[in-house]
């Protein structure tokens, strides 16, 4: 693979924009100057080899059982390292979108293996082995996302992705759960074979039902919303 001319990419999973300068690297590699750079200008994309990371709006706990933004903190840190620094990559493979999979380097230090060393990534151990050792020695120094809890990223996406599926089969103008939920935000919304049914707290089935996101089940604010998406209450 040979660039000529100025190209804007994106490292994913952490949607931090990089600009790369050509030097004329060998096929396969990529090489120049990078900075983080407004996102909403790119013409290629490259996904980091063997590593996933919280996505961009992802909440975890800290060792406090704290909300704090994982994936923000995340996509600062790669910033960070690719800031100022020669950035090279080695293309593995390409996604399913025809992107570049590459193990990149940042003064010839390996960011994906800075980046689950430092417990802010995880090894993508469905598609390579590479970084495992890095992950478990995060884990055991309980560095980055293992000081506290937190979901793996494809079960966030896939849950994230069954929520989607979920919200596009209510009504038009039924607001979307808000995340992270306000206090005051406590009406259960339960799926089961009676249909959606919203309890109210103090309410007699209130406490036995637990909210399963996967099967739909979700918070509301107010009963008017609540029945705006199509729930209602016990008994009818």
């Amino acid at each position: 693979m040979s660039f000529s001319s100025v190209l804007k990419a994106t490292i994913l999973p952490l949607a931090i924009v990089l600009l790369l300068i050509s030097t004329g690297a060998h096929a396969g590699e990529v090489e120049g100057e990078a900075s983080a750079i407004d996102g909403d200008s790119l013409n290629m994309q490259i996904r980091l080899f063997g590593i996933d990371t919280p996505e961009a709006n992802q909440i975890c706990k800290d060792a406090q059982a704290r909300d704090y933004p994982c994936g923000r903190v995340a996509s600062d840190a790669l910033a960070s390292l690719v800031r100022d620094k020669i950035i090279s990559c080695e293309v593995k493979t390409r996604d399913r979108y025809g992107r570049p999979v590459a193990i990149c380097y940042a003064d010839d230090v390996d960011i994906g293996g800075v980046l689950v060393d430092q417990g802010l990534a995880v090894a993508f151990r469905r598609y390579s082995d590479k970084y495992v050792a890095n992950e478990e020695r995060a884990r055991t120094a309980k560095r980055g996302l293992w000081a506290g809890t937190f979901e793996m990223p494809w079960d966030y996406r896939e849950r994230r992705r069954k929520q989607s599926e979920a919200q596009r089969m209510l009504p038009p103008g039924c607001p979307s759960e808000p995340s992270p939920l306000p206090a005051e935000c406590v009406i259960k919304g339960n799926v089961s074979r009676s249909g959606r049914i919203y309890h109210m707290p103090g309410s007699r089935d209130y406490d036995k039902v637990v909210i399963n996101r996967d099967k739909g089940e979700r918070y509301f604010c107010s009963e008017e919303e609540a029945r705006a998406c199509g729930w209602h209450k016990p008994g009818r």
